[in-house]
């Protein structure tokens, strides 16, 4: 708990490098795990999609699949490959406390060394707190993370040196609130036209109490302080709105490149379609009441005459 590897030091939640790793990883902003100091104690409460096997039983592997040792480690989708089926709990029993067995990792302290340095926006107040969240979510949700290792994710292991007392049961707390608030919804804009159910996710996060505080205080900084890396930020998100406006105005070319960057299906068009009609287009209003026409199954040669 005294010598954490700096990488692992980045995973502290308030870490302003939180996230930070080692350039040879190739990625940036994602958290290797996600932990939480238990205040006036000799502990962390931590979250990974980092998980090791203790323990075994190759006996019930039915086809050995040791590919991804290849490329990964152990702690990657290992166990997913060769327990597809394995249920935690009934199969899989999940270590949560470090008095009952813990895995200590030795890489030397001067190897792998993420950049140290905080990043004004991760320091943020508010701000932050959501930019780190977003991390979280990121790591969640990336594709490398199997099934199982996703489903184990919001469990929260205590690391410890004295025993459990109320401070840790009120960290534990707050910290999952953290970690839910976070793995609720992906925060992927695709993903939003893509399932009904995160839409939904993404519409009560949005009108939460937490996401307008998150975005007045987003534009009141960016207002306030220009010299800041929001600023820079806020500048490539404003590009992007600006884009979608032209596009949804009529832009034809900014329209294609939106198109070019979603995923292969008709109704994106359709939608520009549909705003052109709200703007008057006649040819985009002919082809949406066609098109509507043809989906109830009725069209003007097959109207009662009396």
């Amino acid at each position: 708990l005294r010598n954490f590897h700096p990488e692992s030091e980045a995973g502290r939640f308030e870490a302003g490098n939180f996230g930070a790793l080692h350039q040879s990883h190739g990625r940036r902003d994602f958290a290797t795990c996600c932990w939480f100091d238990v205040k006036d104690e000799d502990g962390i409460i931590i979250y990974t999609h980092n998980w090791a096997p203790f323990a075994i039983n190759f006996s019930a592997i039915e086809k050995h699949d040791t590919t991804v040792l290849d490329v990964w480690a152990v702690d990657g989708d290992y166990i997913h490959k060769n327990f597809p089926s394995a249920q935690i709990g009934d199969d899989i029993y999940v270590v949560t406390d470090s008095d009952e067995i813990i895995l200590l990792g030795m890489t030397p302290g001067d190897e792998m060394v993420p950049p140290s340095e905080p990043e004004s926006i991760k320091t943020l107040p508010i701000i932050g707190y959501w930019v780190r969240g977003c991390i979280i979510n990121h790591v969640y949700y990336d594709k490398w993370v199997d099934p199982l290792r996703r489903s184990i994710y919001p469990t929260p292991v205590i690391w410890h040196a004295n025993d459990i007392n109320q401070r840790y049961i009120l960290e534990l707390r707050r910290s999952k609130k953290i970690i839910l608030r976070f793995t609720y919804a992906d925060f992927n804009p695709s993903t939003f036209f893509n399932d009904k159910n995160t839409a939904k996710k993404w519409l009560f996060l949005t009108f939460s109490r937490q996401g307008w505080v998150a975005l007045c205080c987003l534009v009141c900084l960016t207002v306030i302080f220009p010299g800041l890396e929001v600023r820079r930020r806020s500048v490539i998100y404003t590009a992007y709105a600006l884009r979608i406006i032209s596009a949804l105005s009529g832009d034809l070319e900014q329209r294609q490149r939106i198109l070019d960057k979603l995923p292969p299906k008709e109704y994106y068009f359709y939608a520009f379609r549909m705003v052109d009609a709200i703007r008057g287009d006649k040819s985009a209003w002919a082809g949406f009441r066609y098109r509507l026409l043809k989906l109830i199954s009725w069209t003007p040669s097959n109207k009662r005459t009396k």
